[in-house]
């Protein structure tokens, strides 16, 4: 874990995300007492994930799910669609 102070973390802001984009956490020290932990959001999912089915509450799947289908184009735009619906019903 990388360790900075709050002065280091405002002049290295964009370096120090950089890193917590690449899985390092980073550990905020006011006066050597910390404060503050960044952590890649990933990572933070990924341990509640395992919390949950530690306790039961969540079972993983047990195949991957499918992938979506590709989404259907519409000629002329779903909103003139419903219009013409719309004007027809009547």
């Amino acid at each position: 874990m990388i360790r900075a102070t709050i002065s280091e973390t405002k002049n290295q802001l964009s370096a120090l995300l950089k890193k917590v984009k690449s899985g390092e956490s980073i550990l905020i020290l006011d006066r050597d007492t910390p404060i503050a932990r960044i952590e890649p959001i990933q990572s933070m999912h990924e341990e509640k994930y395992s919390e949950l089915i530690k306790t039961g509450l969540v079972r993983p799947a047990k195949e991957k799910p499918a992938s979506l289908p590709e989404p259907v184009k519409i000629k002329g735009g779903v909103l003139n669609i419903l219009l013409k619906e719309r004007r027809d019903s009547r």
